[in-house]
């Protein structure tokens, strides 16, 4: 998770095609990013991309309430495991979880029959003008950056050379505790660029 970092124009197609080109898995990790917050189900889906290979997802899938995480897996993927040995030799303590899986199935079906990509659509573009209008031009902020209600607010002492706050400032942790105490949860990463 690096603060909501999108990928330059062009990026993920060029990997797709490097992949493609060389017989080589493409995996992505959408377990911060999928499952809907980006405004698609998938944030690949916006690259213009063939889905990946192989891709995890979590968190959302089980609501936020149960852990719970999965592999999606191409169907070359698919096709090669029952043509192969015909399942995975694995097991965990916790896999299947029929409470995690039933959360998961109920979170798919709320998402269908409540339109929640639309919501997060149109909410997002709500929050995108709040961030860019009222947020960005605040003082140590430097950069405010993402998709669908998917966004990190990065903080700099000095846009022009992109200096963060010293870590002695303890700027992020005020942040995120101060949001707390209105009632908003935020992740802050406290990495070098402050966000």
């Amino acid at each position: 998770t690096l603060g909501c970092a999108p990928a330059v124009e062009g990026y993920f197609k060029a990997v797709r095609d490097i992949c493609d080109r060389y017989d080589i898995l493409l995996i992505l990790d959408e377990i911060m990013c999928g499952m809907g917050k980006t405004g698609t189900l998938h944030a690949w889906e916006q690259e213009g991309i063939r889905g990946p290979d192989l891709q995890t997802i979590g968190k959302a899938l089980g609501a936020g309430f149960l852990p719970l995480s999965a592999v999606l897996v191409h169907e070359k993927i698919f096709d090669a495991l029952v043509n192969g040995s015909g399942g995975l030799a694995h097991g965990h303590t916790f896999q299947a979880h029929p409470a995690a899986c039933a959360s998961a199935l109920a979170v798919q079906r709320i998402m269908r029959e409540e339109n929640i990509l639309e919501n997060v659509k149109a909410m997002g573009r709500v929050l995108s003008d709040l961030l860019h209008n009222v947020i960005l031009p605040l003082p140590f902020v430097g950069d405010v950056r993402g998709r669908g209600l998917f966004w990190s607010v990065e903080f700099m002492l000095d846009e022009q050379n992109r200096t963060p706050p010293p870590s002695e400032m303890q700027l992020g942790t005020k942040i995120v505790n101060k949001a707390l105490d209105m009632g908003l949860s935020i992740l802050g990463n406290l990495g070098q660029t402050g966000a």
